[in-house]
């Protein structure tokens, strides 16, 4: 009998958080345009609204790239991709946490999406370590 690896609730987490972060990019670039336009960014603030902006971009391509891997990982049973989703998923951390804590004006709708953003994130790293370490303790398939 041949063991079988993947995890379905991980990839359920992945397929969901996919179209999660596609939402929370565009609901974000939306929320960025409101800011813009009815809060005050006099000077050298208006150079940071444009880095914001850049790293909601930059946290959907990381996000991109994590999910791919996880998913990757998950569906051919290989542990490297999973643990290097792990590894990408630390900017993404903390790309949420500085979207919930520092970035210039944070509304409570960047607090709901961001806690949104890490409670999956943390469950997807969890799971994902555990099925990544359940992998590289399984004993080798001859030929395989």
């Amino acid at each position: 009998m041949v063991a079988t690896f993947s995890n379905l609730p991980l990839q359920v987490l992945i397929y969901f958080n996919g179209w999660y972060d596609v939402a929370y990019v565009a609901i974000m670039l939306i929320l960025y345009i409101w800011k813009a336009s009815a809060l005050p960014y006099p000077g050298e603030l208006g150079g940071l609204l444009a880095l914001e902006i850049c790293l909601v971009l930059l946290l959907g391509v990381l996000e991109y790239c994590r999910l791919f891997l996880a998913s990757r990982g998950n569906k051919t049973e290989r542990p490297t991709p999973l643990l290097f989703s792990c590894v990408v998923a630390l900017p993404c951390v903390y790309l949420f946490f500085y979207f919930i804590f520092q970035q210039i004006y944070v509304t409570r709708l960047d607090l709901i999406l961001g806690l949104i953003g890490i409670v999956a994130l943390g469950l997807e790293l969890i799971i994902g370590l555990l099925v990544a370490w359940t992998m590289l303790r399984a004993p080798q398939q001859p030929g395989g």
